[in-house]
């Protein structure tokens, strides 16, 4: 600018050029309001600012790199007015290349994405092809369009939105690795699946709840309501079976839910009537809500995955395991919290038996008989002993055993899938910060070597070492091992 002007609503022009403006429209190039040359005033805070800016730049300066300047020959420009408006057309020269472009493409990959494309006519023809069919083939038709400067990325979105594809530059090594994770997009079905699952669970098993209560009120009808009650939890069994994704995690436990505790709720009228009555509502509720409501069925497990959340939940239960335990009315020994809440110890009875290498088994005299907090694999789920049952049996033995293993680290016993010590299992059941960590391995070759004892090696409870304020085992000592 050489002669700054400003109008009333701020906007400044050059005098001249404006001037022009207002000689063939009435109203401001930018706010379209009535405006006139009478209404511009000098601006003189820009014209000093401009002034001062172009006597620092030196003549002589030539350190800014030079542009390719078209000539102003090879573009051409027209123009016209008409009803108070002016148009005017800038046609570019035809042998310019165009500028780099960056591109992100937002894929939505959800289940709905799996629905047939229709050509929309009356007759609604479909081609075998999925509406991301569609977009995969529109995707890879602007990638093989762009060149070397340009850049990709894609996002997809489906429960979560995920990078699968950073901004690149589109060279030839970077069209084919965006084609190649285009190819492999597919639609999300764990998703609907979830939901899907998840709402039947809760609804199908609201209704058995209903099934149970009601015997309290028709002792007439107990049998079958129960086993109307029963069916209606087999129904389901049998239909995430059926069509439920194997390698869903979540639907896995979901499944372990229902086939653990909550048929055993019904199976039984007394266990119904002692814990089913009150286990099943507030089951149903965590699923319906999506809330992670206890550390136990692994069902609502996949609710409680936020940072803050966890660190809530760890400190509560530090909490827990921490405070004095509460006085009571009856004498006996000393009560540690801990037990209420989580093990100290996890091993099996010595009559039960051990699958070998080769198949073969020895001393089959009972059922597994194991501790409460033991993890076991049932249906591929890992979950506790005492999920499985409504409370726990007390035998009296004079030892309990447990293993160390190179690889594998589960153990057959009476056919169970056990898990051994020293696991490295990351699961929310199996976690331990002592017993599975290559610590308690350690500690264990330590006594081996104390004890020369050909790898069998004795603990005996002056053997552990617990955390003061909780009570957990978090090493084993070899100076007051006894023989």
């Amino acid at each position: 600018m050489i002669n700054s002007v400003i109008d009333p609503d701020g906007n400044s022009y050059e005098k001249h050029a404006i001037e022009d403006w207002i000689c063939c429209c009435t109203t401001s190039p930018i706010t379209r309001r009535p405006l006139s040359i009478d209404d511009l005033r000098p601006n003189l805070a820009l014209k000093t600012a401009i002034d001062e800016h172009r006597q620092s730049i030196q003549p002589n300066d030539h350190s800014h790199t030079p542009l390719k300047k078209s000539h102003s020959s090879d573009i051409t420009v027209s123009g016209s007015y008409a009803n108070g408006f002016f148009h005017s057309s800038i046609q570019p020269p035809q042998e310019e290349i165009r500028s780099s472009c960056d591109i992100c493409c937002v894929v939505d990959t959800s289940g709905s994405m799996s629905t047939r494309a229709e050509i929309q006519n009356d007759k609604n023809e479909q081609y075998g092809l999925s509406q991301l069919d569609l977009v995969k083939h529109a995707l890879k038709t602007i990638i093989h369009s762009l060149q070397g400067e340009d850049r990709l990325s894609t996002v997809s979105f489906s429960g979560k939105a995920t990078i699968i594809f950073p901004l690149t530059k589109m060279d030839d090594e970077g069209k084919i690795n965006a084609l190649a994770e285009i190819e492999r997009l597919s639609a999300d079905f764990d998703l609907i699946n979830r939901h899907k699952f998840r709402l039947e669970f809760v609804n199908f098993v609201r209704t058995a709840l209903e099934q149970m209560y009601s015997m309290k009120t028709k002792p007439t009808t107990t049998k079958e309501q129960h086993k109307s009650a029963m069916n209606l939890i087999q129904t389901l069994q049998t239909n995430m079976r059926k069509y439920a994704d194997g390698k869903d995690e979540f639907l896995k436990d979901l499944f372990a839910d229902l086939t653990g505790q909550v048929q055993q709720a019904i199976e039984k009228e007394d266990w119904f009537n002692k814990w089913g009555v009150h286990f099943l509502p507030n089951l149903t509720r965590a699923h319906l809500l999506q809330f992670c409501n206890h550390f136990k069925d692994p069902g609502v497990q996949h609710y409680g995955k936020g940072t803050f959340f966890t660190q809530v939940r760890d400190e509560m239960d530090e909490i827990f395991c921490s405070l004095p335990a509460p006085k009571r009315s009856q004498t006996g020994a000393q009560i540690d919290m801990t037990v209420f809440h989580n093990a100290t110890g996890e091993c099996f009875y010595g009559e039960c038996t051990v699958r070998l290498m080769d198949g073969t088994t020895k001393l089959l005299e009972n059922n597994l008989i194991i501790t409460a907090w033991h993890p076991i694999r049932l249906a591929t789920q890992l979950i506790m002993p005492c999920s499985l049952v409504s409370s726990t049996n007390e035998i009296s033995c004079e030892a309990v055993y447990n293993f160390v293993l190179n690889q594998g680290h589960t153990v057959f016993v009476n056919d169970i899938e056990c898990v051994t010590l020293g696991h490295g299992f990351q699961e929310d059941v199996v976690r331990h910060s002592y017993y599975g960590r290559q610590r308690v391995i350690k500690d264990l070759q330590r006594l081996n070597m104390k004890q020369n004892n050909a790898g069998f090696i004795e603990i005996t409870e002056e053997t552990l070492v617990r955390k003061n304020k909780t009570g957990l085992v978090i090493g084993l000592q070899s100076q007051q091992i006894l023989v």
